[in-house]
């Protein structure tokens, strides 16, 4: 489904990450699947050219290694804001959502 929603012709990448996640949800809505207490996370980065988007659903986290022409190491620069569902602001997201947080 998100290689679907990459797949259109001249469609932001953002925009189109966000249906494909949004196209799954729906689906595993519909399916045999138990979704009532259950959660699921995932981390997918898309590099076109010389852009890179990312996007992230639950409590996962995307990384990328940086090293510079000068650097001697490279350096970790997150790619993702943790969803923890005890920050007030997550908390409150998943509740007005009809979630729950215990």
């Amino acid at each position: 489904m998100l290689v679907n929603s990459l797949a259109s012709a001249g469609a932001d990448a953002g925009i189109s990450l966000c249906q494909g996640f949004l196209d799954v949800d729906a689906n595993l809505g519909t399916s045999r699947i138990d979704c009532e207490f259950s959660g699921s996370t995932a981390t997918v980065a898309y590099l076109k050219g010389k852009t890179l988007t990312t996007a992230w659903v639950g409590d996962s986290r995307g990384v990328m290694a940086v090293q510079g022409p000068g650097d001697v190491a490279p350096r970790a620069v997150d790619l993702t804001v943790d969803h923890k569902p005890m920050d007030p602001v997550e908390r409150d997201r998943i509740v007005k959502s009809n979630g729950r947080v215990e």
